[in-house]
């Protein structure tokens, strides 16, 4: 504490009194490394907010794997084709609320008997010779068909308009399982079964992997074929989906409710299926993070909703996945890769606005609460953290931990905690009762000066008065010795 102008103001006492009332000794600022400056300047957390660094890290537990299983056989006009089988497909997904609310793709979590074929026959030019066979088209049509993808897809488009008593699944199974945090079920065995019967052994709920329930989509397969038959027609719907799981606590990541605009930066979170390779170990999961930007902001084609264009490359597995703001607010949900076949061109992503999202939640009656105690505590241990507290954040993280067991990076941080603590480069903070204690002496020790330099100062004016009188009153003798009359 500085206090100068003590000394030349008879307002002193009356200053000082409302200058002493109205310390404060503030605490909001960090302490860096083993730093002796309690008020650093620099802090990783400036105006709240944290760290770009660990912007990742701060949301990436609340994104979640998804596995979705079909068994059945497809029967097409009462007709087997071939025996049973099963489908799985990969996506991700980020929860939206602490109790279980999952924001994901439509296509991760719907396929019918009438995505089964279509996928058959866009996928093997035998399938699709027969089938165009089997409609009444002659080889020459079908030469005609195949070499116009517009043609193509408009009678592609059609397998969706059949009817349930022409094309479906018997003995029909369906699987979604979510993955919370590392753990994930065992994909080997799951990409084995070959029967309903067979996947029944995977509905079992545990704390890192559970049984989600459909809670509604916007989405119709039907699209991405009328897209390329008719531009103008193009979209009918959106490709969103929501989830339900029965968890609570969970982190989440709250949505973007500003404008998005162009060049604003982005992170794309999520689990791209060609990540788990031989290259590295697969038997737990963990989320891959993209920067890139909004490249562009566009209509979707047939122009009933918006889209962002990306920059950032993603791969199968990737759908559903979170696109991250610079405030850790999702923008919408990683949907489209497209590449064409021209040699040299780039493959281009998009993004569904979240809005297409929470439209959906509010359709379903669902609303969309981001509030979360986990995600606050976790927020917290980060900061910490980030400042070099590290036995604050191991309290923090330790807390997450218990309220929120397959939280997929609490575990790690607690380690790097521990390690930084054991290494002495913890900092603590300064105890409350010590800074009231520091703060009373100081307030103590500055009262005592004012008084003692106040007191002074009147005493000084006092004896400065009693020397002018002193002085007036010789003056004045000497000035009436002066006037006397001169003497004769």
């Amino acid at each position: 504490v500085k206090i100068e102008g003590l000394v030349g103001s008879a307002s002193i006492p009356g200053f000082y009194s409302s200058l002493l009332s109205s310390l404060n000794i503030s605490t909001g600022q960090a302490v860096l490394g083993a730093s002796t400056n309690i008020f650093a300047t620099q802090a990783p957390v400036m105006n709240g907010k944290l760290d770009a660094k660990y912007l990742s890290d701060a949301v990436s537990p609340a994104v979640v794997q998804i596995f979705h299983t079909v068994c059945g056989v497809l029967v097409y006009h009462g007709q087997a084709l071939g025996g049973s089988g099963c489908m799985t497909m990969t996506g991700s997904g980020f929860l939206a609320t602490s109790d279980g609310y999952i924001a994901t793709n439509g296509h991760v979590v719907v396929y019918d008997a009438k995505d089964a074929l279509a996928g058959l026959v866009t996928s093997n030019d035998v399938v699709l010779q027969q089938y165009l066979t089997a409609i009444g088209y002659t080889p020459s049509q079908i030469a005609v068909a195949k070499a116009d993808p517009a043609r193509l897809a408009t009678i592609i488009s059609k397998i969706y308009d059949m009817p349930a008593s022409q094309l479906s699944f018997a003995n029909k199974g369906e699987l979604v399982l979510v993955s919370l945090g590392k753990n994930q079920p065992n994909i080997k065995q799951l990409s084995s079964v070959t029967t309903a019967e067979q996947l029944n052994q995977f509905r079992t709920d545990n704390e890192a992997i559970k049984q989600a329930k459909v809670v509604g989509y916007n989405y119709s397969a039907k699209d991405k074929y009328t897209a390329v038959a008719d531009p103008a027609l193009g979209y009918t719907a959106s490709d969103v989906a929501l989830l339900k799981v029965n968890v609570q606590h969970a982190p989440t990541i709250a949505v973007q409710t500003q404008p998005v605009v162009q060049n604003q930066r982005i992170v794309l979170m999520g689990f791209p299926g060609d990540a788990s390779n031989p290259l590295i170990d697969n038997s737990q999961n963990d989320v891959t993070v993209t920067d890139g930007v909004v490249s562009a902001i566009r209509q979707v084609a047939g122009g009933r909703a918006q889209i962002y264009q990306s920059d950032v490359d993603a791969s199968h597995g990737n759908s559903g996945g979170p696109a991250i703001d610079d405030q850790g607010n999702a923008i919408g949900l990683l949907t489209y890769r497209y590449v064409d076949s021209q040699t040299g061109n780039a493959a281009k992503s998009y993004i569904r606005d979240i809005a297409d999202f929470t439209d959906l939640a509010h359709h379903e009656a669902v609303p969309i609460d981001s509030s979360s105690k986990t995600s606050e505590i976790w927020l917290s241990g980060l900061k910490n953290y980030s400042h070099n507290h590290y036995s604050a954040a191991l309290k923090d993280f330790n807390k997450v931990s218990a309220l929120y067991p397959p939280h997929r990076l609490a575990g790690t941080y607690i380690f790097s905690s521990k390690k930084a603590i054991a290494n002495g480069q913890d900092v603590k903070d300064i105890p409350v009762n010590v800074l009231l204690i520091a703060l009373g002496i100081s307030v103590l020790a500055v009262a005592g000066a004012v008084y003692i330099i106040v007191r002074h100062n009147g005493l000084h004016k006092v004896y400065q008065v009693s020397q002018t009188d002193s002085e007036g009153q010789q003056r004045s003798v000497i000035l009436a010795h002066h006037n006397q009359p001169p003497s004769s």
